[in-house]
């Protein structure tokens, strides 16, 4: 008897030591996964202004991350895994004058090219201000494999006259609605990060992400990468806003009320805030560095005719409300951890 349950119990902690085995691999499959269509990369080569020979030990650092780079033997740097979006770029060498370029942008599933050429500065001994290029944004897209569309936050905040995201897209080429190629709306696939935030029974969009939130928008009309798949007509890649080394906040507000006609329309009101930074935890041990970025939003829509429906409908006929937040920890140097959440609600009466 003794020898049976001791065999019961051995099996049962094989049993389990497998089912920890796979749910280790589970998490590592689905970690790398989540890194795909999330970020891009930047390379170039660093050259002598005047000799053009290449420089090797130059310093690249992307500003107000940790991320950077050194130069090989031929002048060439590259610096994976970073977040879509725009950031400026400095270089530092002993001997030569330090150079910045401002505004260049990272897009996901593509590499940026940035060329330096730095000229000496071994004979000043008081310090100058920095060498400062803007970075021009090519049309032609050499990187580009399909028919791909980006729509940065700047785009997005600023240049579209849109109350959400699924405004930007609606009237590209290849596009109408959404209707992807004569496709159904459901045969879009909408990501956040990589990770699909569709329905699995309706595949509606499952969130409502506010525009304060979203770092760039990546619009696939066809020929996209094996690793998109449960699409038919297009994809839809969300790249969320993450926090940086200083603190911003933003906030917006949207309405369809201008108060010059005889009845009042006033059908949409839509708030905005976000806010993030830095940050640093602790729980009586080592002390945890991380960047955060939260972003909170509420949608509330009436009928044109409120004053006669208030004695039926004393709150607003639809009510949504949405939070988002990233938090990115820095456990070492080359290790980090990103938690991320976002909740929807939404509100009928009618």
């Amino acid at each position: 008897m003794f020898r049976f349950m001791q065999k019961i119990s051995l099996r049962k902690s094989l049993w389990g030591l497998q089912g920890l085995a796979a749910l280790g691999l589970i998490l590592c499959l689905t970690a790398a996964k989540s890194m795909a269509g999330v970020t891009g990369s930047l390379s170039g080569y660093i050259v002598d202004a005047q000799s053009k020979k290449p420089l090797a030990g130059v310093n690249v650092l992307i500003e107000d991350t940790e991320l950077g780079a050194m130069t090989d033997k031929r002048g060439f740097y590259i610096i994976n895994n970073i977040t879509a979006g725009t950031y400026n770029v400095t270089t530092h060498m002993l001997g030569y004058a330090p150079m910045r370029m401002k505004d260049v942008v990272i897009k996901t599933d593509l590499t940026t090219r940035l060329d330096f050429e730095l000229k000496l500065q071994a004979f000043i001994l008081k310090p100058n201000p920095k060498v400062v290029v803007t970075a021009k944004r090519y049309h032609v897209k050499k990187e580009a494999y399909s028919g791909s569309y980006y729509m940065d936050h700047k785009r997005l905040s600023q240049k579209l006259p849109i109350d959400g995201y699924l405004d930007s897209f609606k009237y590209l080429p290849g596009i109408y609605g959404s209707h992807f190629r004569g496709g159904g709306a459901r045969d879009v696939m909408y990501l956040l990060d990589g990770v699909p935030i569709m329905s699995p029974l309706t595949r509606e969009i499952a969130f409502n992400i506010p525009v304060s939130a979203i770092s760039e928008v990546l619009v696939h009309t066809g020929g996209y990468s094996a690793e998109y798949g449960n699409a038919i007509s297009g994809i839809v890649n969300i790249i969320s806003k993450r926090g940086r080394n200083n603190f911003s906040a933003v906030a917006r507000s949207y309405t369809d009320y201008v108060g010059i006609s005889s009845i009042p329309h006033d059908n949409s009101r839509r708030f905005e805030i976000g806010f993030g930074g830095p940050m640093a935890i602790s729980f009586g041990g080592p002390v945890v560095e991380m960047n955060y970025f939260i972003t909170a939003d509420i949608n509330l829509t009436n009928a044109p005719y409120k004053k006669q429906l208030e004695p039926f409908f004393k709150d607003p006929i639809k009510k949504n409300y949405n939070f988002t937040g990233v938090y990115d920890l820095r456990i070492s140097k080359n290790v980090g951890l990103s938690l991320q959440g976002i909740a929807s609600n939404w509100r009928w009466r009618g």
